[in-house]
């Protein structure tokens, strides 16, 4: 762990270096410019811990102490719980950031580990209650929606206030907020807490009027949360599925078609995906896709796939192509068709749909495809490479994949290595070994894995310790994963006489890297060795000031662009971090779109167009802003990982909320384009752009 005087060398460093924006701009101001009080967004950039937040956030100044509240929640400890309850019922006390950071804290936390812990805070969020005082703040029901409880009686207690504070505030145009927040968070606490499957019978009779009820409570984020929580409870009826579809969240109750159809008859579902299949709302349609592929396809035949094949939309498209390589495979007219349209892509320009055909046809009739297999397999676009693995495991060739496995792209190596060592069953192979020489973290993770379950020999050790000592030798912070994997796998492999080989690694400066080797180490050698991780110098100078009124414009090779503007109220840090490697940089220019979710997200920003390659340091969390549609984010593989990787959300992503670091929206008007990505599509430059005018209220 970090020491003392490294700590402070850190935040002095941060105190010189700051060049752009001055200590003489007030609280205020400095919160204005770059998203928060300097002396906490140092603390913050510093990784510092809870003793460097507690004087701050008991400071006279407001802002400072709602920042630095906020930052002790960005924790995650549930150890600070306790000082965050007794801030927040002072007299006067900061009584919605203490409640915020609370519930921050307890992100992810088991109740059965301290049950007096969550019955203290759900005291104090209940002691909020329905506070009718002039001023008594508008914060009566998230915070009993955002724990999980310790029992039944406790979840019951939040369940009667919720469903009170709607049935009380539904029909006062003064109060209606508190209505809309009780609606919402309703469907927070359900989600949260599963194990308590009885509800009161207030709440059953609720939850349905959430969806289909009055129109002044029901704007459309409080019938997404009813139906949420209805579809998750087992309560969705034929009825509310209905009116759904027609007035209501259609998406959500399009996604229902494919599970358990919210009680519709076969034939009114069939008739629903149907009409689903024509809106105009490609969200909507490409639900009612998948919903077909699962429910349907097997009953009623795959003609309305194959009407999808030269859909407009080009994910519409690759989904039904995609789903035609397992539906309908006794139908011969639609594998004859799809095999006349098997064609090699062309060496520069789109490769989507050639490629995902080729795949679909090798997996319906792997023999018809056999002439193109060599084609696509040495293709000189790694992506259609690393598609073409599909299709020769559904030719199980062999020779093939063994190629494809010591391809010169690592992605296409890591696509071929598992399917490879199955089709050959062998756990040991010398292409196993050729792939740990390699230096992608996402390869070697996998071969790590894969290695793990090998059978012990020399070569295999030497080539698991090589691998590790040249990852750590990069000095990446990004690659822990790969070195976790590496050093698990020696745990099947490596013997005594490696124990001085990796010592060094006791020192690592990754604190779970060193602590995973004194683990295997201490096993080895008979005696308990301890980790004694270097610190890591963190913070650098503010590179922009007025963070908020910086926008970016990214521009594809596909000749489209989209623009984001960022939003350091949330993640100050992560806003400037970013403009640093987009604009100062150029560390964006020229890497891929690598991930494309349609109604979920697209995700960009890897070095090696895959998961775990990113930038050298990680990024700390800065949670505090919703995952809505157009807002962009850090991605993560734990707490604090973010590796300068970032994602978009093509919807909102309730789901995310309180995990992710949001610091940026799309401009709205560029939404239309994330829609219309493909993966692969390269970010050629990202540039500088003129802010949208701000809304006139």
């Amino acid at each position: 762990m970090k020491t003392i005087a490294a700590l402070a060398v850190s935040l002095f460093v941060l105190q010189v270096q700051r060049s752009m924006v001055t200590s003489s701009v007030g609280i205020q101001g400095q919160v204005d410019a770059v998203g928060e009080p300097f002396i906490v967004l140092d603390a913050e950039k510093a990784w510092l811990g809870a003793d460097a937040f507690w004087p701050l956030a008991k400071s006279g100044d407001p802002l400072i102490r709602t920042y630095a509240i906020r930052a002790i929640g960005r924790l995650e400890d549930p150890a600070n719980v306790p000082g965050l309850l007794a801030l927040g019922q002072t007299q006067n006390g900061p009584i919605a950031a203490a409640a915020d950071a609370i519930i921050q804290s307890l992100q992810g936390f088991d109740p059965a580990r301290d049950p007096k812990l969550i019955s203290d805070v759900a005291g104090w969020f209940l002691s909020l209650g329905d506070a009718d005082a002039p001023g008594a703040p508008l914060l009566l029901s998230r915070p009993l929606a955002s724990i999980t409880y310790v029992d039944e009686a406790q979840f019951h207690v939040a369940e009667r206030r919720l469903t009170r504070t709607i049935n009380k505030y539904e029909n006062d145009p003064f109060n209606l907020g508190k209505a809309i927040e009780a609606a919402v968070s309703l469907e927070s606490l359900l989600r949260l807490n599963p194990r308590f499957t009885e509800l009161s019978d207030a709440t059953k009779e609720r939850l349905p009027t959430l969806v289909t009820g009055g129109a002044k409570l029901n704007t459309a984020e409080v019938q997404r949360a009813g139906f949420r929580a209805l579809l998750a409870r087992g309560l969705l009826t034929a009825d509310i599925e209905t009116t759904a579809l027609s007035d209501g969240p259609v998406d959500l109750a399009t996604q229902a078609l494919a599970g358990s159809g919210g009680g519709l008859d076969e034939d009114h579902r069939f008739e629903a995906i149907l009409d689903r299949l024509k809106d105009p709302s490609g969200v909507i349609r490409y639900e009612a896709l998948r919903a077909y592929v699962r429910r349907e396809a097997k009953a009623h035949g795959c003609q309305p796939l194959v009407d999808l094949l030269n859909d407009r939309d080009t994910h519409m498209m690759l989904a039904a192509i995609d789903a035609l390589g397992d539906a309908c495979k006794e139908d011969e007219d639609i594998t004859k068709r799809l095999q006349e349209e098997v064609r090699v892509p062309p060496a520069v320009g789109p490769w989507h749909r050639d490629t995902h055909t080729f795949v679909t046809v090798a997996k319906r009739s792997p023999e018809r495809v056999e002439q193109f297999m060599t084609a696509f397999t040495t293709h000189p676009v790694f992506w259609v490479r690393m598609y073409s693995v599909h299709a020769v495991v559904a030719a199980k060739d062999v020779a093939q994949l063994e190629k494809l496995a010591l391809d010169a792209d690592d992605n296409v190596r890591e696509a071929a290595l598992a399917p490879l060592l199955v089709l050959k069953k062998e756990k040991t192979d010398p292409v196993l070994i050729a792939d740990l020489g390699r230096n992608d973290v996402q390869l070697l993770r996998s071969a790590a894995i894969l290695a793990k379950a090998a059978p012990s020999e020399g070569a295999l050790t030497t080539a698991l310790i090589g691998a590790l000592l040249r990852l750590t030798s990069e000095g990446k912070e990004s690659s822990r994963d790969g070195r976790l994997a590496l050093i698990d796998a020696l745990g099947s492999h490596a013997t005594p006489r490696d124990v001085e080989t990796l010592k060094p690694l006791l020192k690592d400066f990754d604190p779970l890297v060193a602590a995973a080797t004194a683990t295997l180490l201490s096993r080895l050698s008979g005696s308990e060795l301890k980790a004694n991780p270097a610190p890591v110098r963190r913070g650098w100078s503010q590179q922009f000031t007025n963070v908020a009124k910086q926008c970016v414009s990214v521009g594809l090779s596909s000749g489209q662009s989209f623009r984001m503007q960022m939003d350091p109220s949330g993640a100050p840090i992560a806003a400037d971090r970013f403009l640093k490697l987009a604009l100062v940089d150029h560390y964006y220019d020229g890497l891929s779109i690598h991930r494309v979710v349609p109604n979920f997200v697209i995700q960009a920003g890897s070095p090696g167009a895959n998961e775990y390659s990113g930038h050298k340091e990680y990024m700390r969390d800065e949670v505090a802003l919703p995952n809505v549609a157009g807002s962009v984010g850090l991605s993560i593989r734990g707490r604090n990982t973010a590796d300068g990787q970032f994602y978009v959300n093509l919807v909102n992503n309730a789901r995310l909320d309180r995990g992710y670091t949001i610091f940026a929206h799309v401009f709205g008007d560029d939404m239309d384009v994330l829609g219309t990505i493909e993966e692969g599509v390269v970010m050629q430059k990202i540039t500088s752009t003129v802010c949208p005018a701000p809304k006139v209220r």
